[in-house]
């Protein structure tokens, strides 16, 4: 059986999702919560019945099995209570992970119940410094809307730097950039 990565802060429990059988009802209730403002920011999210709890359970479990394959890092993260995974707060992936080439790229959300607290800078944190310093990879890509102060700010404070489109590779880079920043982290 494979070893479940868990990443600890002093205020966070992150793994993968479908490792915790909470995990999908738990997304469906923040993402139903949060649908209006969630929106505008992610394409994926139109119809609140695409996230019911038995849809959302289904989708964990198929994040799970791309956790296992090493192609997907779709984290969810709990408040760290006395070390147990205590209440969802957010999320934070790596997606398009090629170890070959030593990139990937990362994105997250976040309910809004949870947004200014702090918990989506810091899980993106331990798993970016997982991702440069345990699994290799030398270059994060992400995209941002330019309308998202919020989440431009989280990738400058923890160092992307705004590039041109053109220098991330294709399956990397934004198909919109009159609409969104193109970022990337470089290991140092």
């Amino acid at each position: 059986m494979t070893e479940i990565l868990t990443l600890y802060t002093q205020r966070l429990i992150i793994r993968p999702n479908g490792a915790d059988p909470r995990d999908g009802a738990d997304c469906s209730r923040v993402l139903l919560e949060s649908i209006e403002d969630v929106r505008p920011f992610a394409p994926w999210v139109q119809q609140p019945e695409d996230h019911t709890p038995e849809k959302m359970h289904q989708v964990a479990a198929e994040q799970l099995l791309k956790y296992l394959d090493g192609t997907d890092l779709f984290m969810t993260v709990r408040e760290n209570v006395d070390g147990r995974p205590g209440q969802w707060v957010t999320t934070v992936e790596l997606y398009k992970i090629d170890r070959q080439r030593g990139i990937c790229s990362t994105g997250y959300w976040t309910p809004t119940a949870m947004s200014g607290k702090g918990y989506t800078k810091e899980a993106l944190k331990a798993l970016l410094d997982y991702s440069l310093n345990e699994l290799g990879l030398h270059s994060i890509y992400a995209t941002c809307q330019r309308i998202n102060k919020v989440s431009e700010h989280i990738l400058r404070s923890l160092g992307f730097d705004e590039i041109n489109p053109a220098e991330a590779p294709e399956d990397h880079r934004t198909n919109n950039p009159e609409k969104n920043y193109q970022f990337v982290l470089k290991r140092k």
